[in-house]
């Protein structure tokens, strides 16, 4: 995991320092005025410029020249015919090229999967509001459920008219008669023993 996370470090340097090399050569470039200009020096060639010796080639890796310059030949009348080398970039060269390569492509994939990654995260994201709000639509089209309503104790009917009866005497109940009483919520006669139970019920 280190070795990845400095490797990705480098590339990312990598690729910063040639973006930052391309933007400095365009502004570099975007600052010459190519149409402002004025001649410094006119070279005029005469018939004695192709008869003199050319100057020695200067080798480019070190910037000195390999040798005594090459004469003209006779015939030739200032033509000088020589067959053109193209120099081929070394292995080295091409490996660093090739390293450069893989690093950039690399970095492309890595952006590619960024991307889509953070793209899926969206969409997923994106899917859980929808499927919220969804929700809450439907919650609130749903009618509320109703509240249940206790059923009413049932009043005993009472007689509206009451006949009082002033010649009453209370009788006296034997001992082996069950002392009755009416619930007082359903209106029935219960044994007075068995009162508590049946409230209870």
């Amino acid at each position: 995991a280190n070795s990845r996370f400095a490797w990705d470090e480098q590339v990312e340097e990598t690729r910063q320092h040639n973006e930052e090399a391309e933007r400095q050569e365009k502004e570099q470039m975007s600052l010459i005025d190519w149409h402002d200009f004025c001649v410094v020096e006119t070279i005029t060639f005469t018939a004695e410029d192709d008869n003199i010796a050319l100057a020695p080639p200067i080798d480019t890796s070190t910037g000195a020249p390999k040798g005594a310059p090459q004469p003209l030949d006779a015939g030739a009348t200032g033509v000088l015919m020589q067959e053109a080398k193209i120099d081929k970039p070394s292995r080295e060269e091409d490996e660093v090229e090739e390293a450069k390569a893989a690093v950039e492509k690399a970095e492309r994939e890595r952006r590619e999967r960024e991307r889509a990654e953070r793209e899926q995260i969206m969409a997923e994201r994106e899917r859980e509001e929808r499927e919220r709000l969804e929700r809450e639509r439907e919650e609130l089209a749903e009618p509320e459920d109703p509240i249940e309503i206790e059923p009413e104790i049932p009043v005993p009917e009472m007689d509206v008219e009451m006949k009082v009866r002033k010649d009453y005497v209370r009788q006296k109940k034997l001992a082996g008669q069950r002392l009755m009483q009416r619930c007082p919520i359903t209106g029935q006669l219960v044994a007075a023993e068995e009162m508590s139970n049946h409230l209870k019920v």
